[in-house]
């Protein structure tokens, strides 16, 4: 009986193949500007957990005007940030609709999180929903835009923060 000869392709025929699924295009270094637009969205969440979950508390009760004003300018200054800096670069790369709708998300958190006096904490579904926005808008400027602008190194070029 002849013994079929292995040929070198056939050792590797067995081994899984990789499907495209699996391949994600690597991660970029991250410019100084993105890391500290990162940083500062962990901060607001931060704030924002912090206020959620002392609501309903009479402690939490005494201080939630202090932490819901707190919030509301972390947003504020870290949203500036981002229409100075941010948003030029964003409306020269990636036009103007993103910058759009970016824009109108910042416009809607401070609106809600701007309630006066803690009329925020009485309406659990407000306070839920801002920190939905929140999640969702951090979570879109981090894995698509700052994504985007660190691959093509486009944040090089813009403004100190």
């Amino acid at each position: 009986m002849k013994r079929k000869r292995k040929r070198k392709d056939d050792a590797n025929c067995h081994q899984p193949r990789k499907s495209l699924k699996n391949i994600r295009p690597p991660l970029p270094r991250r410019s100084k500007l993105t890391l500290d637009l990162m940083n500062d969205h962990k901060l607001i969440v931060a704030d924002f957990e912090l206020a959620s979950a002392r609501r309903g508390t009479h402690e939490g009760d005494l201080n939630q005007s202090f932490l819901m004003t707190r919030l509301t300018h972390s947003m504020s200054e870290h949203f500036s940030k981002e229409e100075r800096v941010l948003f030029p670069l964003i409306s020269r790369y990636l036009g103007s609709a993103i910058w759009e709708r970016l824009s109108g998300e910042h416009a809607e958190m401070m609106r809600i999180a701007s309630r006066p006096n803690g009329d925020i904490s009485s309406r659990d579904e407000s306070f839920s929903h801002l920190g939905e926005l929140l999640r969702a808008h951090f979570a879109t400027e981090e894995n698509v835009i700052f994504w985007y602008l660190d691959v093509r190194k486009l944040t090089d070029h813009a403004p100190a923060v």
